[in-house]
């Protein structure tokens, strides 16, 4: 699949795993402009892990570390160990937020602006081979 260069994003299919519904939807917004065919929020820790296993649905992720108090590094975990190209998003004052072992997978410190959003993406892309397996349950 071809991009352009002001819509990378041509065709894929993004997931947006975010708590704060406001931040979701501008996030939304910067993907479909960027030529996101389907963009799916979701909130919520055990939702996510229930929409990933089939990890095929999905071309791109960006996961907030921090869902409403759960701790989003066993999925950003996951989601490296099963190759689906993941954006790791915090609040947390950046990459000393995250544990060595993912600090080479891209992220963003919000807040950001739209062309960071996308040149994440883009590296996500470019780092990962999205052929895979189902992920995991999450841990009980």
């Amino acid at each position: 699949m071809t991009h352009d260069v002001g819509r990378p994003f041509t065709g894929l299919r993004c997931l947006i795993l975010e708590d704060e519904g406001l931040i979701a939807i501008d996030y939304e917004r910067m993907l479909r402009a960027a030529g996101a065919d389907s963009v799916v929020c979701i909130g919520r820790l055990a939702d996510a892990y229930a929409a990933l296993a089939d990890s095929t649905l999905f071309d791109l992720v960006f996961l907030d570390i921090d869902l409403d108090g759960e701790s989003g590094l066993p999925l950003a975990r996951a989601l490296v160990a099963d190759r689906i190209p993941t954006v790791i998003v915090t609040g947390l004052c950046g990459e000393t937020a995250l544990p060595p072992d993912l600090q080479a997978i891209p992220w963003l410190e919000k807040p950001f602006e739209e062309q960071a959003l996308l040149a994440a993406g883009v590296k996500a892309r470019s780092r990962s081979d999205h052929t895979s397996a189902a992920l995991p349950l999450p841990p009980a």
